[in-house]
């Protein structure tokens, strides 16, 4: 299993590179016809929906090729992370040297991660939310976002329902579970 990760980390992190690109690409059309066609006071009122849900932070080429290479040096960190061995006997028959020294291990691989969700997020265009701290980005299988808006749903909440709607097919122009239409993965009919 051990020697499966770190292919898998790398497949994983090259597969969200080629999934944002290519949602981007897709939806940028459809938004520019969309956004054509309205009115001075709709693109106002939509570009300003945009900016509070922290989008419009469209990168540029340059900041793209730095985004891809921060997440390479972070992909370096994680294998170098993930091949320290765990002590067979546990935790607690370390010395207090070597307990440090996992521990840092630990936060190095959390760290490395997180930093390549930040850049993978910023490719995307979303940015950090301002003034928050302790917030940051997360991967979320929208599949388990349905059974909270179906909650909504039931308790009339609309405006949560129709957010979480929303969160779920950002992206991906499809629902919860990236179900096209007619239920078919990818949307093949």
């Amino acid at each position: 299993m051990k020697k499966y990760a770190i292919p898998a980390v790398i497949i994983l992190a090259i597969l969200a590179l080629v999934m944002v690109s290519f949602g981007q690409a897709q939806n940028r059309e459809a938004m520019r016809e969309r956004f054509q066609n309205m009115s001075e006071e709709e693109r106002a009122a939509f570009r300003e929906r945009m900016r509070e849900r922290g989008f419009g932070a469209r990168l540029s080429r340059e900041d793209q090729e730095k985004a891809v290479k921060e997440i390479e040096a972070q992909l370096t960190k994680l294998k170098a992370a993930i091949q320290v061995e765990r002590p067979q006997g546990g935790f607690q028959d370390l010395s207090e040297e070597e307990r440090t020294k996992l521990r840092q291990t630990m936060m190095d691989r959390r760290n490395a991660l997180q930093a390549i969700i930040a850049q993978v997020a910023a490719l995307e265009g979303r940015r950090a939310p301002e003034g928050a701290e302790d917030a940051r980005f997360i991967i979320i299988n929208t599949a388990d976002l349905k059974p909270i808006q179906e909650m909504a749903e039931k308790e009339k909440a609309t405006e949560t329902s129709q957010l979480l709607a929303r969160m779920a097919s950002r992206g991906s122009g499809r629902g919860f579970g990236g179900r096209g239409p007619g239920g078919q993965r990818g949307g093949q009919q």
